[in-house]
């Protein structure tokens, strides 16, 4: 293993150094220097993309048109070294800021898109440490629409991870104007949400949430 991990870090560095890079990622204008090697590995839509009749394998680009920049240089990142690390503070690449949580389900979400499993149980498992145990009550309750959007039909499991934290500490908190402004906020542009929650906080057993 440690091995594996010199490699990998030599990997890295020889990336972040433009040494030996054949490929490019681009994603709203940012370009990403990468080994086709890496990508083909690890994804089998970029393997397909670099060894098919298609224009990327002699374009020598990947667009990526529905993510962010920091989000694919995450996975990339991810690609090299086994893990990768949520933004904080200001974000060299980033658009916007947005919650752990939500960075982390946009992550799951890239990974399913681009079939990269290992990635995706790395996501998933920090999405359920940010909401679990490094998440508040007041930023998973403001993240609900966009987890809602990632997961509209809870196929990846994320609204019900979220909902059953929520519902939680619902359970265990004393209300107050913040708390009852942000529910009604999320309530009103999302209804979905709010009859879930109903749902959960009424049902006898609030850990099993029902889709219907």
């Amino acid at each position: 293993m440690a091995v594996a991990r010199v490699f990998a870090h030599m990997l890295w560095q020889n990336r972040n150094d433009g040494k030996f890079v054949d490929y490019k990622l681009r994603c709203q204008g940012h370009t990403i220097d990468v080994h086709k090697i890496i990508l083909a590995s690890h994804s089998p839509v970029f393997l397909t993309a670099l060894s098919g009749p298609f224009t990327e394998k002699d374009a020598g680009l990947y667009d990526i048109k529905d993510s962010s920049p920091t989000l694919v240089f995450k996975m990339v990142e991810f690609m090299y070294t086994g893990t990768y690390t949520a933004p904080t503070g200001d974000w060299a690449m980033a658009e916007e800021a947005c919650s752990a949580p939500v960075f982390h389900a946009n992550m799951i979400s890239l990974a399913d898109k681009y079939l990269i499993a290992p990635l995706y149980d790395e996501a998933k498992k920090q999405f359920a440490v940010s909401v679990n145990f490094n998440g508040d009550l007041l930023t998973c309750i403001r993240s609900a629409p966009e987890i809602y959007k990632l997961d509209p039909d809870g196929r990846l499991g994320l609204s019900k991870d979220l909902l059953n934290y929520i519902a939680q500490r619902l359970k265990e908190v004393t209300p107050d104007s913040t708390l009852y402004a942000a529910l009604d906020d999320v309530c009103h542009d999302w209804p979905s949400f709010a009859t879930d929650i109903l749902k959960l906080v009424i049902t006898r057993d609030h850990w099993q949430l029902r889709f219907t």
